[in-house]
């Protein structure tokens, strides 16, 4: 009997006992971010350089139509500014324009809808990197504040130049596109997680 207890109490040890510990390497990935781009200008500011600019930013940046308001004595303000952001390459914008109040001086406030890249939100960085000069009690697991990779991953955030891109494009779904080879490297297949039927050969055998 004492040696069935023993037996029991080894084996109740060993399935406390992880196989798979917890990785210290990130395994978290550049995320995308809805934002929201809003800015004030003077409306004497709002020269050919200026909107073309703008429009710059929009085009890396925006992910819907771009709304002006303004404050304007002149009618003819609003046809020069969406012109002028139509040329630049800002398809979908609408301007809308108020007179200023009495002394007040002539605004534009310019939104729109943005993508952002962001590094992944449970990344820290490394000591010694970005300004970070704290190190952390322990150089294991989550404790160390960090895991391997969330510097990289960081830093590749930072120098996505169209956060949109990374949605990938429609209309380019071939057997050579990039999203369905990352999906066949990384997940089950194709354009889903799904996994694939099972394969029933002529010469199975049953026994």
């Amino acid at each position: 009997m004492m040696r069935l207890t023993l037996i029991l109490c080894s084996v109740l040890l060993l399935s406390a006992c992880s196989m798979t510990p917890e990785t210290w390497v990130n395994t978290d990935r550049v995320e995308i971010h809805n934002d929201q781009f809003t800015d004030t200008f003077e409306l004497s500011s709002l020269n050919d350089n200026t909107l073309r600019a703008i429009a710059g930013v929009y085009e890396r940046y925006g992910d819907g139509p771009m709304r002006v308001g303004l404050t304007s004595r002149n009618k003819n303000d609003a046809a020069r500014i969406t012109k002028t952001l139509k040329k630049y390459g800002v398809r979908d914008v609408m301007v809308e324009r108020d007179m200023p109040e009495r002394g007040a001086k002539e605004m534009a406030v310019i939104s729109f809808p943005a993508l952002t890249a962001r590094a992944p939100e449970k990344c820290g960085m490394m000591p010694g990197a970005d300004g970070v000069t704290t190190l952390p009690d322990s150089g294991q697991g989550k404790n160390q504040g960090y895991a391997y990779g969330c510097t990289v991953e960081t830093m590749l955030a930072r120098q996505v130049h169209k956060p949109r891109d990374l949605l990938g494009r429609s209309g380019f779904e071939t057997n050579a596109d990039g999203a369905r080879t990352e999906t066949v490297v990384s997940r089950r297949g194709y354009y889903d997680d799904k996994s694939n039927p099972p394969l029933d050969g002529e010469a199975a055998s049953d026994k």
